[in-house]
């Protein structure tokens, strides 16, 4: 077993985890509100697309999660100090860019904002049901194109994977 097959077994381990993670609550609450309502068959064809977003909006955050938490993982033996620092790291940098973007302000501040790390998945969100999230409503970040933000997450979850197989190709088990 290679250290890249070891890493693919583990992220894909922990995504499957993850992934039930986001659908569950989600399939509970539209099977709830469908089962409740007077004609379920009316709410179901009312809210039918509601299930594809849902579960895309889901994988996307899952993907993301998993593969931030397994990067920050790889760098030690232990779950608390991983699970400690990737909370850290989720706070710190919603403190620094709150701090930072708006003095900044202009184009660069909008920038800065994108390393808020806890609002990542957040855009894809907001893409994909087309509104925008309430911890989002008023952030600099909104004025940059749909395009960068979404991105962004694509490019902070290829970054994390990049580290995850950084820190496992020499590994053989």
């Amino acid at each position: 077993l290679s250290g890249v097959d070891y890493a693919a077994a583990r992220w894909a381990a922990f995504l499957t985890i993850m992934v039930a993670v986001a659908w569950l609550p989600q399939v509970v609450l539209f099977a709830g509100l469908a089962l409740g309502d007077p004609d379920p068959n009316i709410y179901v064809g009312n809210h039918w697309l509601d299930v594809p977003r849902f579960l895309v909006a889901g994988a996307g955050i899952a993907i993301y999660t998993t593969t931030l938490g397994l990067a920050v993982a790889s760098f030690t033996t232990r779950r608390a100090y991983a699970a400690a620092f990737l909370i850290g790291l989720f706070i710190l940098s919603q403190i620094m860019t709150g701090a930072v973007a708006p003095s900044v302000g202009g184009v660069a501040g909008q920038w800065i904002a994108l390393f808020n790390l806890s609002s990542v998945p957040l855009h894809l969100n907001d893409l994909i049901f087309d509104t925008t999230s309430g911890p989002l409503e008023h952030s600099i970040v909104l004025d940059l194109p749909r395009a960068v933000r979404v991105g962004s997450l694509a490019v902070f979850t290829a970054g994390a994977g990049a580290v995850i197989w950084a820190r496992y190709r020499r590994l053989s088990i």
